[in-house]
């Protein structure tokens, strides 16, 4: 996809030793706006790079639920455009289930807080629905 607001927060803050993915955005000018970063559009690793992240900054989705799995500190940022997919209740709930700040419009000094939020509260531990179900189904057999 690629959200254009966020790239722009992204870009236009003091953010160092940044790995920045645009989706279907061009990503020339930030790359030559900030030729120290790693700007593409789409990486065939990208599982590689959010396990080797410090922080994943993205919108509610796949890419958390990832850097969660790795347990990754996250900051989510809403993408408005996905409002029917992702009502803002939901949005709410998702960054609560993985710890994560969020941030409803993107802004260079909002994204920083987060960051800086996100790298305090520490990666997310998700719980492991194995047990719960395994108990839940030793629950039912004993009843019946």
């Amino acid at each position: 996809y690629g959200y254009r607001e966020l790239l722009d927060a992204a870009s236009e803050s003091d953010l160092e030793d940044v790995m920045l993915q645009t989706g279907r955005i061009d990503p020339e000018p930030y790359r030559e706006r900030h030729p120290d970063w790693r700007v593409f559009r789409y990486a065939s690793n990208f599982e590689e790079l959010i396990a080797g992240a410090r922080v994943v900054v993205s919108p509610p989705g796949a890419t958390p639920m990832e850097a969660a799995a790795y347990n990754k500190p996250i900051v989510i940022v809403n993408y408005p455009r996905w409002a029917r997919a992702a009502r803002p209740g939901d949005v709410e709930l998702f960054a609560e289930k993985l710890n994560a700040p969020l941030i409803w419009r993107p802004t260079p000094e909002g994204l920083l807080k987060a960051i800086e939020e996100a790298e305090r509260r520490g990666g997310t531990r998700l719980k492991s629905g194995s047990e719960s179900l395994a108990k839940a189904i030793l629950e039912l057999a004993i009843k019946n």
